[in-house]
């Protein structure tokens, strides 16, 4: 096991091209996760993304990582958050992938999405599952759901204008107006004393994780003198060869989450998507949005951690522990038609 070096950048690639071959713009998202503002690096070496080789230097298998901050009960932690696990078929009988993976988790990191048996390979070596996370879908109208059916039966999508809507400026629900930015590092949050994890939105993290595209991605924030009470972050994404609306980030504070919604419901309105999708993992959320008529659908993701942590059983339990959006993962860069970031 090691870092990867500068030099390996190439091969890096070449190796996740072919295990991930149904991927497109593997390149440019590696080239993004190592530009995190968070990371690490030196002239030769780029901490903390792993590599296992085996005898003759070729790249056998790797453990991605990218660096996050994290809350809890008002304390800053530092972690990392793991993802594209995985060693090459040929060399799963070896004790390559189980070192990769017990060098890695000796920092604390968390894990999102993961393959049935990297979830298991977590647990095995002292990881502990934390939490959930559902995936939502609202649709704009029984035709569009309709719509969507037959596409799935017949499985072939009915033909629609891939344009870029025109978002408003703002939106107002009945006292609360959210405002449309130009810059993500606009949004101002700051956490609270809460005895639940939530992972950093400083504007470092704000720049790079959607600043970084800035066609691609919709800002709206609502707040005063005091700060960003709540905001959201949007885009256009094809989800079973159908345009949808991806609700990629969001944050509240109080009573701001329905509007919250109901704005976004707004924008789904006048767009050309036939719904919206959107992760939770918190019980608050949920509750919100099955009363905005979003639907759970697919499948149920975990969400590991080493860190060490006072969160209950009944807590865990209560999905009250761990509160994550699409942001905090690269889910949506490749969320539906499997794109980078290009519909």
């Amino acid at each position: 096991m090691c870092y990867l070096k500068n030099n390996e950048i190439d091969d890096f690639i070449e190796f996740n091209k072919k295990m991930y071959p149904l991927r497109s713009g593997l390149e440019e998202s590696i080239l993004f996760k190592l530009h995190h503002p968070y990371i690490s690096k030196t002239d030769d070496i780029f901490y903390p993304i792993m590599v296992a080789k085996d005898k003759n230097e070729r790249i056998i298998g790797q453990y991605q990582r990218i660096p996050c901050k994290y809350y809890i009960n008002g304390e800053l932690f530092n972690a990392f958050w793991g993802m594209d696990y995985i060693v090459e078929e040929a060399s799963r009988g070896t004790t390559a992938g189980v070192f990769l993976a017990q060098q890695a988790l000796k920092d604390n990191q968390f894990g999102m999405g993961l393959s049935p048996i990297a979830f298991k390979l977590h647990l095995l070596i002292g990881g502990k599952h934390i939490g959930d996370y559902y995936k939502y879908i609202r649709f704009k109208s029984l035709p569009n759901l309709l719509g969507f059916a037959i596409s799935l039966i017949i499985k072939h999508p009915f033909l629609s204008n891939n344009k870029n809507d025109c978002y408003p400026n703002i939106i107002n629900i009945g006292d609360i107006s959210f405002k449309k930015k130009n810059n993500p590092s606009d949004i101002n949050w700051e956490f609270e004393n809460n005895n639940y994890i939530e992972f950093s939105r400083d504007k470092e993290f704000l720049s790079w994780r959607f600043g970084s595209y800035p066609k691609i991605f919709t800002t709206y924030t609502y707040g005063d003198e005091s700060g960003t009470k709540a905001y959201f972050i949007i885009r256009n994404v094809i989800w079973k060869g159908l345009p949808f609306l991806l609700l990629v980030d969001y944050k509240y504070r109080g009573d701001t989450l329905q509007p919250l919604l109901k704005a976004v419901s707004k924008i789904l309105k006048k767009s050309h998507n036939y719904g919206i999708i959107t992760l939770s993992s918190f019980s608050d959320v949920d509750r919100a949005l099955k009363h905005n008529r979003y639907i759970k659908f697919g499948f149920s993701g975990q969400i590991v951690t080493n860190v060490k942590t006072n969160l209950s059983k009944q807590q865990i339990k209560q999905r009250k522990s761990i509160f994550v959006t699409f942001a905090d993962s690269d889910a949506d860069f490749f969320y539906g038609n499997k794109q980078w970031y290009e519909l």
